[in-house]
């Protein structure tokens, strides 16, 4: 099953932006061990990284929430993690998760383990 990883991104420094990524890092790692695939859209992080390497402007929400409704009608399951503070992006995903009838986690234990 491929499983949508959705939680927390945005935040006030660069470090509870990776704070966040790495969270979603780890959930897509268990969900992997469980035998399934994770689609973790936190690692859009290094995308912006590099592009600020590069001198790029980075791109607006809006752009990476395009981007990530796009990608939901292929997955087939969907968790969302629990972060300290509020997600927009994540209750809009948790929204079109369900619109899209996938399979909703609400723990990583509900989550099947893949033989």
């Amino acid at each position: 099953m491929i499983i949508y990883v959705a939680g927390k991104y945005n935040a006030k420094t660069d470090g509870e932006r990776l704070k966040n990524t790495n969270k979603a890092i780890d959930t897509g790692i268990e969900i992997i061990n469980k035998g399934h695939y994770a689609h973790i859209p936190h690692l859009t992080h290094w995308i912006e990284k590099r592009m600020d390497y590069n001198g790029e402007e980075p791109r607006e929400n809006s752009y990476w929430y395009d981007f990530d409704n796009k990608i939901m009608p292929k997955m087939e399951g969907f968790i969302k993690i629990s972060q300290d503070g509020e997600s927009k992006g994540a209750d809009m995903e948790e929204l079109l998760a369900k619109k899209l009838n996938l399979k909703m986690f609400k723990t990583l234990e509900e989550i099947p383990i893949e033989s």
